[in-house]
């Protein structure tokens, strides 16, 4: 019969040399993970941001046109395009706007008033730091409404403020942290 002699020596070397080593692969496998999970995390920030950017920029685009709307529906009870750009050409909105419950046969400061008042409340609520102007400018000879709604884009706390219409019609918004958009109509 043969013997096998074992060394528990040489092993109990080697097993004291492998000490801690799992351990260590164990703390690597950790570390990627957690970098990974942060990647991941990151773009999943990132796609919120840009949802939420896409949703403002709707909102603004859709409010714009709502002014437009408004100020077209204006537009064919009123006395043409000169009384238009008259009562809308200097239009801000307004924070707290009241509501002025003129449905049909108001005069035309009253409309231009509820106007105003809706438009100001859509846009308070609708956007984070929103504010809205209506401004008449020549062009070429011609009256141009532009119609902006800015609101505060990186959500630090900006709120907008009336801003100055070169006279191209162009606006730079007032603050870094606030989008424009702007919307030029022919009247």
């Amino acid at each position: 019969m043969r013997r096998v002699i074992i060394c528990v020596k040489s092993m109990n070397a080697r097993l004291r040399r492998q000490a801690g080593t799992g351990m260590v692969e164990v703390l690597v496998a950790l570390f990627i993970l957690a970098v990974g999970l942060l990647g991941v995390l990151s773009m999943q920030l990132t796609g919120v941001r840009s949802n939420q950017r896409a949703i403002f920029i709707t909102e603004a685009q859709l409010l714009a046109e709502d002014m437009l709307s408004m100020i077209s529906a204006y537009d064919d009870i009123s006395n043409g395009a000169g009384q238009t750009a008259e009562d809308y050409g200097n239009l801000t909105t307004i924070a707290g706007a009241s509501e002025t419950n003129c449905n049909s046969g108001c005069s035309r400061d009253t409309q231009v008033r509820n106007d105003r008042n809706e438009w100001s409340r859509q846009i308070e609520r609708r956007l984070p730091g929103g504010f809205g102007q209506v401004r008449d400018v020549q062009i070429d000879g011609m009256s141009v409404l532009v119609i902006t709604v800015m609101w505060d884009a990186n959500l630090r706390g900006a709120i907008g403020s009336e801003a100055a219409v070169a006279d191209d019609g162009t606006i730079e918004c007032p603050d870094d942290d606030l989008a424009c958009y702007t919307i030029k109509v022919r009247i």
